[in-house]
């Protein structure tokens, strides 16, 4: 499994789309990081369209579509949401965290780039991501035939690609300034609450702070806490 920083994530799905390299991809790493983010940014940069499915929310017929009879014969009516035709980006989030059943459609959609009588075009590439057993994430084992047909790779995110990030952004300095003097609060998953510090939710505790509210629910209580006092 190749490890990268979201900089590196980044130019490496731009060259997978620039030398149209149709095997499927996996992206690996802990919530709040920016995956889907940078794969949003990608399809934008090389104006391809993006198609962003959260896979653990969907059910089986979701992706395999419905029979409908037709000449005394069942035909399966793939859903809408599918591309077909033109080029882009199908991109299976949260793969790792449907049901058995869900896994088993997608399989065949990244396997055999077709379920049913739907087949995927050409022109789109499919990548998938998901989060690690490690990150205290609800997620299911991939079975080994799937896992092996991916290009895995796993994404870190470090200060200094979020300080970039903010200062482009224009994330309050005071977010900044605490995240250099206590860096470890950049990224710190808490099992034990709905609320915790990572990328995502520092840019959303910005836009708390921007309207006078407490960031506690957007951070959690403990770091909150700390914020202020720094």
């Amino acid at each position: 499994m190749k490890k990268l920083s979201i900089k590196q994530l980044s130019d490496y799905l731009g060259k997978v789309v620039d030398h149209n390299i149709q095997s499927s991809l996996m992206i690996w790493g802990a919530p709040g990081i920016g995956k889907s983010s940078v794969v949003e940014a990608v399809a934008k940069k090389k104006d391809v369209e993006l198609i962003d499915l959260r896979i653990s929310q969907l059910a089986p017929t979701d992706l395999r579509g419905i029979p409908v009879p037709k000449d005394d014969k069942a035909y399966w009516y793939p859903p809408e949401f599918l591309p077909t035709s033109g080029k882009g980006i199908l991109f299976l989030d949260e793969i790792n965290m449907a049901p058995p059943a869900v896994q088993g459609i997608a399989q065949q959609l990244i396997l055999d780039r077709k379920v049913g009588s739907y087949s995927v075009p050409d022109g789109w590439f499919i990548w998938s991501a998901g989060n690690r057993k490690e990150d205290f994430a609800a997620v299911f084992d991939m079975p080994a035939p799937l896992a092996n047909r991916f290009i895995h790779l796993e994404v870190n995110t470090g200060l200094e690609e979020f300080k970039d990030y903010a200062l482009k952004n224009k994330i309050d300095d005071r977010i900044i300034s605490f995240l250099n003097f206590r860096p470890n609060y950049l990224h710190k998953i808490n099992k034990n609450s709905p609320s915790w510090p990572s990328p995502r939710s520092w840019d959303i505790a910005d836009s708390l702070l921007k309207a006078d509210l407490d960031i506690d629910p957007a951070i959690g209580e403990a770091c909150a806490s700390e914020f202020r006092s720094f």
